[in-house]
């Protein structure tokens, strides 16, 4: 009877983490949307460096790919995990594809990829296409389950 009459009762607050504690479920990494703005050196390190090159002539290091040119291989995969699908929507989102400036505009494009592709081929399938795509994002640390159980409670009546 407490129950009904006092929801956040003991006897409420232990029905639900013995519920959570009971819910199986592999702890997952967190994909994260990428920084705007691509990490460097600290200037005084790039100087000391540029200098120690200088003093023992050595050659310059390989220029890194240019972002422009990793974007297009992005842009490519996230075309090939819409490649047979065939519906408005779909052809919307290879438009949003084609017009992204960065990677954090295709971070965004993800659920669209998956919802695209859970509506023609199924919720497994799109799991591994997005899947496929998470790799070219960071990885952002992975919550603890304490952090999890603390965002709701759940009561019911």
């Amino acid at each position: 009877m407490a129950f009904f009459l006092y929801p956040h009762s003991r006897t409420a607050t232990q029905t639900t983490q013995t519920a959570q504690s009971l819910s199986p479920g592999p702890a997952r990494a967190e994909v994260t949307p990428p920084s705007r703005f691509a990490a460097q050196a600290p200037s005084p390190l790039r100087w000391v460096s540029q200098a120690w090159r200088w003093l023992w002539d050595q050659e310059e290091p390989a220029p890194k790919l240019a972002p422009i040119g990793e974007i297009r291989k992005i842009r490519a995969e996230f075309h090939a995990a819409l490649m047979d699908m065939q519906s408005a929507k779909a052809y919307q989102v290879r438009y949003q594809i084609e017009a992204s400036r960065s990677l954090r505009e295709l971070w965004h494009l993800r659920a669209d990829v998956f919802e695209i592709v859970a509506e023609n081929r199924g919720e497994g399938e799109a799991k591994a296409r997005v899947a496929a795509l998470n790799h070219h994002f960071p990885e952002g640390p992975a919550r603890s389950p304490r952090e999890s159980n603390r965002s709701a409670k759940v009561t019911t009546w």
